[in-house]
């Protein structure tokens, strides 16, 4: 067996993950969406809805409490509640069914049962943008709008999105003009709505109306589609609610077959670094006949150098819109008319290693038109309750490295591994520390983070468990397979999530019947472990004794079968090993056997004459008695050969068979009376040599 089995400590708690997901941001577990689609994060994985009231074309919204249970969800126009049913009063909102966003619905800070649901209309409508009322705690927990529509104002753009304040308790709620240039900010507090917004004046007028307005996940960029232009990219200040800096990213050129290209889905990256733009390519009618979706890298906020980091993630039939993180980091893309959704799996991947995905997730019976719910963008945020930390998983021992999962407004850290028996190194003040741990044991881990932001100064003091433990990999000892059968392989190893064999099987065990060298990589938390068993083919024991055989006098016969050392041997009367020595005449056997079964042989031993008698005259009249000049006592003779020749040296006779002899003619007649010669050769299988004998005798008449 060749081990490749590399041991090492792993994080057993949500390795490469951050060890605690935040509650509030479990407010985006559950979507609902288009017919009667929907999706859910709440199982670990996303799994299909098909329970959802509603049937819309474009923009949605979704809520759920902080444990992520449904609370209720809303096309703009009307409120479906956790029972998919219509929410009291709630069928009197202020959006459009073709409005792209429609609405965002947001949580009043410091009050679980109070929820704003800010809408807007379609095509720069007179509605603009309101907000309306939801007390949750009233119709028995289902809910009622209390507070019927309150514009804000008109006409607005179909675009909306929330972000958290830097004191990461209130929102900002954001739309933009249709009658001008400028982008606008509310505030929402545990003492409401502000009365005045943050108005942001930009250098581009007369935007169009359709298109995704999204916030990065940190809250310090805004992305804005504009369907038949451009899109936007502008820096946001989460402390004072101001727009700044807004550059353009120009719009794909349209592709054979088309005459226009126009954007209207985007979605930043977890990490801020890249952003993705949807974009939907006409015909000469202005039906969209293709789409695409385009990766771009924001670090520098320039648009020459963003346009040059461009990358197409795909261009394909399907008509990609509306783009979504989900809970899983992954981001969503609504595929129009469809019955599934396609998938950006790696989304902070610059290039190819983005991951996409067609059709990665069914949604059985419902339809996915354009679009997806919006949600606070700040829900997508791995800090969005608080600092955390994050572990590298480490496959060479108990050497690990942590990471802090944002960097905003963070003056130092400091670090305790609880760790005493590291000594000295228990302790760190760096940003990403690492830490060689003394054993394999549960350690906490405590990180305090010293911050100074606009809005707070202060400690958050963080501590989680984490569990170092060994993973021993291994496919066991080479092994045999029979002709005509086959052996199981079995990897499974706690903790796996994936294998990989050498056959290309992905599964924990795999059957083979050819021999060979199989090897199975098994990944555990990030790591891959590697072990090769040899497969040996082997067959059922076969061997020989021999032809029966004569027992001389003195002359015992030696069995030597030849044998494999690996089988298990048993004789007649119950010995095992490999040679036998016959003493006594009899009929010996031996049986062989391995893992594929057994086999047994036999043979019969008798007593024989052992001499050779050669006769000196024979009689050939007849009378059957000495009738032939024939050699006896060749049963231990082997390459038997007799030749008689006549007083002129003439051979009259020859034969290789010891059984015969000469009957005294010679080409069909008598020979005459007198003397004959004879040459015998032969070999004596006890002496294992060849004997040449020559003589002479007499044919009597």
């Amino acid at each position: 067996m060749l081990n490749k089995n590399i041991i090492t400590g792993i994080l057993t708690l949500f390795l490469c993950l951050f060890f605690m997901v935040a509650d509030a941001q479990k407010q985006s577990l559950n979507w609902y969406f288009g017919n009667k689609a929907g999706i859910s994060f709440a199982n670990g994985k996303v799994t299909t809805l098909t329970d959802g009231g509603m049937n819309t074309p474009e923009g949605v919204a979704t809520i759920s409490d902080k444990n992520g249970n449904l609370l209720f969800y809303t096309d703009g126009i009307r409120i479906w509640n956790r029972q998919h049913g219509y929410m009291l009063n709630g069928t009197q909102l202020q959006g459009h069914p073709s409005s792209t966003q429609s609405g965002v619905i947001v949580p009043q800070p410091g009050n679980d049962s109070m929820f704003y649901v800010f809408t807007v209309d379609a095509f720069g409508g007179y509605k603009g943008l309101n907000y309306s009322l939801v007390n949750m705690k009233k119709d028995n927990g289902l809910g009622d709008v209390v507070q019927l529509p309150v514009q804000l104002l008109t006409p607005t753009c179909e675009k909306i999105t929330a972000i958290k304040h830097c004191n990461n308790k209130d929102i900002w709620v954001i739309t933009r003009s249709n009658a001008g240039s400028a982008y606008y900010a509310w505030l929402l507090t545990a003492s409401g709505l502000s009365a005045t917004p943050v108005v942001s004046p930009t250098a581009n007028s007369n935007v169009y109306e359709l298109g995704y307005l999204k916030g990065s996940p940190n809250g310090k960029k805004l992305a804005a589609a504009n369907f038949d232009s451009f899109t936007e990219l502008s820096d946001f200040d989460n402390v004072s609610g101001i727009v700044s800096n807004t550059i353009k990213i120009a719009d794909r050129q349209p592709i054979a077959g088309t005459i226009v290209a126009n954007s209207y889905g985007v979605e930043f990256s977890p990490d801020n670094k890249l952003l993705y733009i949807s974009t939907f390519y006409s015909n000469a009618s202005m039906i969209p006949t293709a789409a695409s979706v385009d990766q771009f890298n924001i670090t520098v906020h320039d648009s020459a150098t963003i346009e040059q980091s461009h990358y197409t993630v795909t261009t394909d039939a399907n008509i990609h819109s509306a783009l979504q993180l989900g809970y899983d980091n992954k981001i969503y893309i609504a595929d129009n008319s469809k019955r599934s959704l396609s998938r950006i799996n790696a989304p902070g991947v610059q290039g190819s290693g983005c991951g996409f995905e067609l059709n990665a997730v069914d949604l059985g019976s419902g339809i996915c038109y354009s679009g997806l719910p919006t949600f606070i963008q700040s829900l997508f945020s791995p800090n969005y309750d608080g600092y955390n930390f994050n572990t590298v998983a480490d496959c060479k021992g108990l050497l690990k490295t942590f990471n802090l999962n944002d960097l905003t407004y963070v003056d130092s850290v400091k670090w305790n591994f609880g760790d005493p028996s590291s000594g000295a190194n228990d302790s760190s003040s760096s940003l990403n520390p690492s830490h060689l741990f003394s054993a394999y044991n549960n350690y906490q881990i405590t990180l305090r983070v010293f911050k100074t932001t606009p809005c707070i100064t202060g400690i958050d003091a963080i501590r989680n468990t984490i569990t170092l433990t060994k993973v021993n990999f291994s496919l066991g000892a080479d092994k045999q397979v029979c002709e005509n059968s086959s052996v199981t392989l079995d990897a499974s190893t706690a903790g796996a999530t994936t294998y990989l064999w050498s056959t290309n099987a992905t599964t924990p065990a795999i059957s083979v019947s050819q021999q060979g060298d199989y090897w199975c990589i098994a990944t555990v938390n990030g790591c891959d472990y590697k072990d090769t068993v040899k497969i040996t083919k082997i067959s059922l024991p076969d061997f020989s004794l021999g032809n029966n055989n004569t027992l001389c006098v003195n002359q015992p016969v030696i069995l030597t079968p030849v044998t494999d050392p690996s089988w298990q041997l048993l004789w007649q009367d119950g010995s095992s090993q490999n040679i036998y020595t016959v003493t006594i005449p009899g009929i010996y056997s031996l049986t062989a056997s391995n893992s594929c079964g057994f086999t047994t042989k036999q043979i019969e031993i008798k007593n024989g004459i052992c001499t050779i008698n050669i006769p000196n005259a024979f009689t050939p009249n007849g009378d059957s008695k000495n009738d032939l000049f024939r050699i006896s006592g060749t049963e231990q003779l082997t390459a038997f050969e007799l030749t008689i020749y006549n007083r002129y040296g003439e051979s009259i006779f020859s034969t290789k068979d010891k059984t015969k002899g000469w009957d005294g003619t010679y080409k069909g007649k008598a020979a005459g009376q007198g003397g004959y010669s004879y040459v015998l050769t032969y070999k004596d299988a006890t002496a294992n040599k060849t004997v040449q004998l020559k003589g002479s005798f007499i044919l009597i008449r």
